[in-house]
């Protein structure tokens, strides 16, 4: 009879074998831990002489799935499995091909880029516990998403999202060599970002500016003050070097280390005053952070990066001038909050932080009166392939653009 399945039986074993008229292969019933019946491809010509290899592989599909075997024991049935078919595997575990692949790409993208990685890889392996060291095909869809929803309650959906897209990266790499035959991660549904929940951030006032210059040490207050003028991001503003500025004719340039983008901008008179001075203490601090540091205008930050690779540091300590300065509450977690631990607590948002000095910087220009591409061009974009669009403005402009921003008093 046609659309029949025809099973064929072996007592005392709940799993068995089938015969369906839509496939050629022997098909593995067998049920899980929760009692659920599954039906698997043994990938097993559905032949007589296959019948015991096949029944040994639905049994083997019913111990695995009931959590009966080790992860030792899982991989080695894996491997018979495709012994059976005549075809060569190679097994490699979560744990191996995380640390193979995050080796491979340190010296492959920017240093940021790769602790992000590391550390989205670690997390995961870390979560996986034992499962760790199963075979790739190992994840599940179902597997993926447990670990998104773990992540949903410690970090934001952003957060979540992106750590997810990276393990999809991972598992696309193991598929494209062969180690997996699908990549789980293809059906894995991202979070939905409240938009609206995000806290919209905030250029300073002068009157803040002043209060948080009034609290800031030397080096912070420098910093600031660049932040301000230059409308550029707290890692690029640590990370300049000397070599870059030039004093005289009042200019400084930089490659950004988000967007890669080329920067070349002048320096507002209050700003060009203050390199000045600071400069000639250069000295003073080259003995107290040593000859290493000695290339970089704020040497202090700039180990703090060379030795964290990020500036999540430098940004807490921002949080905590903003506190001492009366404009952020003092019970606020500098960028966190809950009781998660260190980088996996949820952070918290704030509407002022070193990031409000790009969008000071771009509101003094627009109230006076400089045209949006050259206000663009100078405080530059977020994004990368929006920020290598951008046309550059002549000198003059981006001069002007410079010169119609305000003093700063303590």
């Amino acid at each position: 009879m046609r659309g029949l399945c025809i099973p064929v039986l072996f007592p005392l074993l709940m799993a068995n074998i089938l015969k369906r008229p839509d496939s050629p292969f022997w098909i593995a019933t067998f049920t899980d831990a929760n009692g659920r019946q599954l039906k698997r491809s043994t990938k097993l010509t559905a032949v007589k002489a296959n019948e015991k290899a096949a029944q040994a592989m639905a049994a083997n599909f019913e111990r695995a799935a009931g959590g009966d075997m080790t992860v030792k024991q899982a991989a080695a049935v894996i491997g018979d499995l495709m012994e059976a078919q005549g075809k060569a595997l190679a097994v490699m575990s979560v744990r191996a091909w995380v640390r193979r692949w995050t080796e491979r790409h340190e010296k492959q993208v920017k240093p940021t880029t790769y602790l992000f990685y590391e550390a989205t890889g670690r997390k995961w392996v870390e979560w996986l516990g034992d499962r760790a060291d199963a075979p790739l095909s190992s994840q599940t869809v179902q597997t993926l998403m447990e670990y998104r929803d773990f992540l949903a309650g410690k970090v934001s959906p952003y957060s979540t999202n992106h750590r997810m897209t990276c393990l999809g990266m991972i598992l696309k790499a193991a598929r494209m060599e062969r180690l997996i035959e699908e990549n789980p991660m293809e059906w894995v549904k991202p979070l939905k970002q409240d938009l609206e929940a995000k806290v919209a951030r905030q250029p300073f006032t002068i009157e803040q500016l002043q209060a948080v210059l009034a609290v800031a040490d030397a080096e912070w207050r420098s910093m600031i003050l660049w932040g301000a003028y230059t409308g550029q991001r707290l890692s690029d503003v640590a990370m300049l070097q000397w070599d870059k500025v030039d004093i005289v004719g009042r200019k400084v340039s930089l490659r950004t280390r988000k967007t890669g983008r080329f920067q070349n901008l002048p320096m507002a008179a209050p700003l060009a005053e203050h390199v000045e001075g600071w400069r000639a203490d250069q000295a003073a601090r080259v003995e107290e952070y040593g000859e290493a540091l000695a290339s970089y205008v704020h040497p202090r930050a700039a180990g703090v990066i060379t030795r964290k690779g990020m500036s999540a540091r430098l940004s807490n300590q921002f949080g905590e001038i903003l506190v001492k300065a009366g404009i952020r509450a003092a019970d606020a977690v500098p960028r966190r909050e809950g009781r998660g631990i260190g980088r996996d607590a949820k952070r918290a948002q704030h509407s002022l932080t070193f990031h409000s000095l790009r969008h000071t910087a771009t509101s003094w220009m627009k109230m006076a009166g400089v045209p949006a591409s050259v206000v663009m061009d100078f405080i530059g974009h977020d994004d990368a392939a929006m920020s290598q669009h951008y046309t550059h403005v002549g000198d003059s402009e981006m001069r002007k653009a410079a010169d119609s921003l305000p003093r700063i008093t303590i």
